[in-house]
């Protein structure tokens, strides 16, 4: 929902910046956390990261393939 590297997104998990509001284990090591669209909204503000939606989701996937 943001547009924001994973990497970033587990570093501030484990730093405890961010908290999902719901976390599902998958196995003994590892989970699938859920945020609230709220929450991810707060988050994306809080720290300068763009929100992706349907507007300008095809615009972000051209520059996505441009770049790689």
């Amino acid at each position: 929902m943001a547009d924001v590297q994973s990497e970033t997104i587990e570093r501030y998990l484990r730093e405890g910046k961010i908290t999902p509001d719901l976390e599902m284990p998958l196995g003994d090591r590892r989970s699938f956390k859920y945020f609230k669209e709220a929450t991810a909204e707060s988050y994306a503000k809080q720290y300068g990261w763009e929100m992706i939606n349907p507007a300008n989701m095809k615009d972000k996937f051209i520059r996505w393939l441009s770049a790689n």
